[in-house]
Formats: C-alpha cells, sequence, structure tokens
C-alpha cells in the first residue's frame, strides 16, 4: 500500500465496547486532505467490480499499513443528490465531486480512480426509487450514498437490504430506520447514517432551549412544526424535555409546502408566548420573512434547513435575529481542522461555501466509506462495515464513530446503530444565530458551550 498522510492511532478502549478502535486522523498542513486519498496497491487479484477476494486485508496493528486488493477501475461510487438545481441538491453534488477529484488527484483507492455518478431524486419518494435503481442496475455502481427525506429512503430501505451493497445516507433522521438495523442486523447491516437522528436532534434542541430559557426568563413557548415523518421524533423528543416552568401555548401542525403562516405566527402572538420555535423543511425561509415583516412580540428559532447556507443572511428578510439548529455544520463552525480544510478547498474549488448542511455530512459519508476500504484493503461489502464499525474517523462534523447493532433504539439515551457517537468529543450539531458582525449576515454559534462565540439576542422590536 502506498503510505498515506492521515495519522493512525489506537482510541482507548471502552470498557462497554472492548473492541475499540483505529482512529483515522486527518494530516495538518496544505495538501493533506488530498494526502489522505493516496492510493493503496497491494497483491490482491481484484477485478474493479468489489469481486477481489480481499483476503489480505489488515493492519499492522500500529502503523496502519494496509494490503489487499488492487482495483483496475474505476470504483463507481453512487450518489443521489434531491434538486440539484438550488443549493439543497447543490451541496451534494458538490461535495462528491470535490472528493473524486480529492482521490483521484491523491493517487486513487486501492490503485484505481473512482467515478462519482450523481442522480437527482428531486426530493420524491418514487423518483428517489427509481434514480436508485438506476445507479444499482444501469451504472453497477460500488457504493451508494445520499438522499433526503425519510419517505424517500423508506421506499429503498428494503431493496438496499437485498442488494447487499452499503448506503450511507446523510439527510435523514428517521430512527424507525436504526430500529430495524438493531432488530434485524443481518438484513439491514448495509445501512448507515452520517448524522444524527431526528430523536437526537430534538434532544440537542431541547437542550438549546433549556439554557435559553434559563438565561433569558422564558416560561411560554409556541411549537410550530411541519407534519412530515422526519420531524415526528424530533418534535416529540422536544416536547417530552421541555423544562419544568415553560408551559407550551400554542402546539400546531401544518402542512409540507406551507406558504401562508401568518395564522399560525397571529396564534401565537395572541397567545403572548415568549418564543415560538418552528420546524421547517422547505418553506422555513417563508415563515422567517412573514415572522420579521408581522415583529410580533416573541423570538422565533428552530430547524430551518435553509437557514444553513451561508446566503441566507442575504438574500431572506427576517434572518437576521433568527436561532437555528442544524445536523451538520455551518459555515462559522469548525469543530476539526478537517471542517476548515473543506470548507476552504470547496471555496477553491466551487467559488462557494458548502451551500447546505448536507455539503457536510455528505462529505462525511464518502469520506468514511473511503478511509474505510483502505483500513479493509479492499471494497467487498463485510470487511468494509466491519471496518465502519471499529474506527472512528475525523470528519467535517467531528469524529465520526459509528456505533454497533448492540445499541439499543431508546429515546431517552439517543445513540443508534450506524448513526454516529453523539457528544461534545465526537459529532454534535450546532446552534447558531444570524446576526449582523461587522456589517455582514453572521452565522453566530451559540452552541454548544464548547464552541460558542455568543449567546442568543432579542430582535430589535421584541420588548423584553
Amino acid at each position: 500500500m502506498k503510505e498515506s498522510n492521515t495519522t493512525s492511532t489506537r482510541a482507548t478502549a471502552d470498557a462497554s465496547r472492548p473492541i475499540r478502535r483505529r482512529k483515522f486522523l486527518k494530516a495538518t498542513g496544505a495538501g493533506a486532505i488530498t494526502a489522505a486519498f493516496a492510493g493503496c496497491t497491494g497483491n490482491g487479484d481484484g477485478n474493479g467490480g468489489g469481486n477481489g477476494d480481499g483476503g489480505n486485508g489488515g493492519t499492522d496493528g500500529g502503523g496502519g499499513t494496509t494490503t489487499g486488493q488492487t482495483m483496475s477501475g474505476p470504483i463507481k461510487i453512487g450518489l443521489l443528490a434531491p434538486l440539484r438545481n438550488i443549493s439543497l441538491g447543490r451541496s451534494y453534488e458538490q461535495a462528491g465531486l470535490l472528493l473524486e477529484k480529492q482521490i483521484n488527484d491523491g493517487g486513487g483507492l486501492l490503485g484505481a480512480d473512482v467515478e462519482v455518478i450523481i442522480k437527482d431524486s428531486e426530493y420524491n419518494a418514487s423518483t428517489a426509487r427509481e434514480k436508485y435503481r438506476e445507479l444499482i442496475l444501469q451504472d453497477e455502481v460500488d457504493v451508494t450514498f445520499g438522499i433526503i427525506g425519510s419517505e424517500s429512503m423508506q421506499v429503498i430501505f428494503d431493496e438496499i437490504a437485498s442488494n447487499q451493497q452499503i448506503f450511507i445516507t446523510s439527510g435523514t433522521g428517521d430512527v424507525e430506520f436504526s430500529k430495524r438495523i438493531h432488530d434485524d442486523y443481518d438484513r439491514y447491516k448495509y445501512i448507515f447514517r452520517s448524522h444524527q437522528a431526528g430523536v437526537t436532534q430534538g434532544l440537542n434542541l431541547a437542550r438549546i432551549h433549556e439554557k435559553l430559557a434559563q438565561d433569558e426568563g422564558i416560561t411560554s413557548v409556541a411549537l410550530l412544526q411541519e407534519d412530515i415523518q422526519g420531524y415526528a421524533a424530533n418534535g416529540e423528543v422536544f416536547r417530552a424535555n421541555i423544562p419544568d416552568g415553560v408551559s407550551i401555548e400554542v402546539d400546531e401542525k401544518f402542512a409540507a409546502g406551507t406558504e401562508d403562516y401568518r395564522p399560525l405566527l397571529e396564534q401565537a402572538s395572541r397567545a403572548d408566548v415568549d418564543f415560538t420555535w418552528m420546524w421547517s423543511s422547505q418553506t422555513g425561509a417563508t415563515m422567517i420573512n412573514q415572522w420579521s415583516r408581522m415583529q410580533p412580540n416573541f423570538g422565533l428559532g428552530g430547524v430551518a434547513i435553509s437557514a444553513t447556507d451561508p446566503n441566507f443572511g442575504k438574500n431572506v428578510e427576517g434572518a437576521e435575529s433568527f436561532l437555528g439548529m442544524i445536523p451538520g455544520c455551518v459555515a462559522t463552525y469548525q469543530p476539526t481542522e478537517l471542517t476548515t480544510q473543506f470548507q476552504e478547498q470547496h471555496m477553491e474549488m466551487f467559488d462557494e461555501l458548502p451551500p447546505f448542511y448536507t455539503g457536510y455530512t455528505t462529505y462525511d459519508a464518502i469520506w468514511t466509506w473511503v478511509q474505510a476500504v483502505r483500513e479493509a484493503g479492499t471494497i467487498e461489502v463485510d470487511p468494509v462495515i466491519t471496518a465502519l464499525e471499529e474506527n472512528e474517523f475525523e470528519g467535517t462534523q467531528g469524529v465520526v464513530d459509528y456505533l454497533g447493532p448492540d445499541e439499543d433504539a431508546d429515546n431517552d439515551d439517543p445513540q443508534f446503530p450506524h448513526d454516529p457517537r453523539y457528544g461534545e468529543d465526537y459529532v454534535i450539531p450546532p446552534g447558531y444565530q444570524w446576526r449582523t458582525v461587522d456589517g455582514e449576515p453572521t452565522q453566530v454559534i451559540t452552541w454548544p458551550p464548547k464552541f460558542a462565540e455568543g449567546s442568543y439576542e432579542w430582535p430589535e422590536w421584541v420588548s423584553r
């Protein structure tokens, strides 16, 4: 194998999990990401389709040197990117193309170039199934990534299991998928998620709310939640963790694609709440606009996925003062050195920062698979699954440590099979507030405390 500049060290053993863990940490300095993908060569007889014997894969236990199959290539990576004509899907596409360039510039993978094949799933369940089948049957990809929306993931979940090919989703949060992996591991072991489940997101949002309520004396809230499956567990856990002394005065769900939020906002205003929390996947910018134009006497925050766009503050009236939380990252959140390097190289290649949080989660999904392949010395599925489960990978969101099948799907302890381990030393999503800093709209990190750059500031029209 061609030696990589990526440092490999043994993680401290966890008493409850005796098989722990080689940690793949990125190298520092110029060109480090590309160097980390330096191609591996070995003495296998792989045919480029993932059918090499892989029998020599392994590590020396100290330096991380891997031997295994040499690929004739290309190794085909399938990526389902929804709505590629807008920032949502563009973030998937750009992450895939950047990684393709980095891998190939670094000498390839197992001695072969990689080819990223991108399909637009259109944020639609039936289209997602059609495009997934195209990747598998027509393009004959070796691994698949991407997708957003629990409904889209649901329609291909059993097909992934039947195809017995790894799929790492970077945009769905439904914990039911995790429960199925836990309950029927042999069938569903191929499926991973590169960010936190909805339950974990809901718990993190509740922690942000708890701190905000304590710091700012919030005693009443309104909850406005888009009625989609992906937010069901998120909202449930948030409600279960409302602090003592805080009352829910308004609790409403709205249809996906809602454009007129004024009746809901007026209902919250009549209830005289201190703060309104929202969950919106598509039209959150519209709610934020209407809130700022109405200027009701309450703050607004929650999950509006479009608010992660670095240009959101310039393009959306009312972005100022919105308090957001999202999986992945935003432009001002840099939990690892890889985050910074990813942002810099993304800017260099595309003349923009990652336009959506899914750029980070998609990059981490592919990055961790590539590193697991290097560790296993093969693209054969079972050895790569083992490498994904038994190693830690420094990613753009933090240290990605995919949990094993023994983790129970428990809302009170949101650590789920084949999700990243949650925590400040692992993957933790940022809370942020859009504010003007030196004349520029900026996402100021307010949570977790380890990375906070400031505290919440009320909109100028709110009387406190």
